[in-house]
């Protein structure tokens, strides 16, 4: 399984699985980092291998989205590599994606609202797929994130509340 970023119409970079993590543990971060990016994310998962998806036939590979958040070193940490274990943080409690024109999202870094979201458009989901998948094979149980702005600072001790969980940075 791979977790694509789509974080433009033409620009995507891959995480490994070894960066999941679904049940949002707290998040220990390794020697020498100290803050860490947070970005809140739409996602979805392939349910059908794909390559280059055509826009109308894109509900037969995306059916579901949730939401999550991605944690990268910042970038004043010279030297270290993004997409550190345990730093995808989207809990797979997928909901249909008819749904999502209704769905809700808020990120709290201890207990202050950094991002707050009522339904997202859907359609920008599918654009990314189709653009992915131009490029990119995708497999079945792939996931495919967009982060929904550009990200919030969070440094060790530190907890984030999202979709009625918390984690903390350690």
């Amino acid at each position: 399984m791979n977790i694509a970023v789509v974080t433009a119409a033409d620009n995507y970079y891959f995480r490994p699985d070894t960066t999941l993590n679904r049940e949002a543990k707290d998040y220990y971060c390794p020697d020498g980092i100290t803050r860490l990016l947070v970005t809140p994310c739409v996602y979805s998962r392939i349910v059908k291998p794909a390559k280059a998806i055509s826009k109308k036939f894109i509900d037969r590979y995306i059916d579901s989205f949730d939401f999550g958040f991605i944690l990268d070193a910042c970038a004043a940490q010279h030297g270290v590599a993004t997409s550190m274990d345990y730093t995808t943080v989207f809990p797979c409690d997928f909901k249909k994606l008819s749904t999502a024109d209704d769905a809700s999202f808020e990120l709290s870094v201890n207990s202050e609202v950094v991002f707050s979201s009522k339904g997202f458009d859907k359609d920008s989901l599918s654009e990314a797929v189709v653009s992915l998948s131009a490029r990119s094979s995708l497999r079945f149980g792939d996931l495919v994130a967009i982060p929904l702005s550009t990200g919030y600072i969070a440094k060790i001790g530190d907890r984030i509340s999202f979709c009625g969980r918390e984690i903390t940075i350690f």
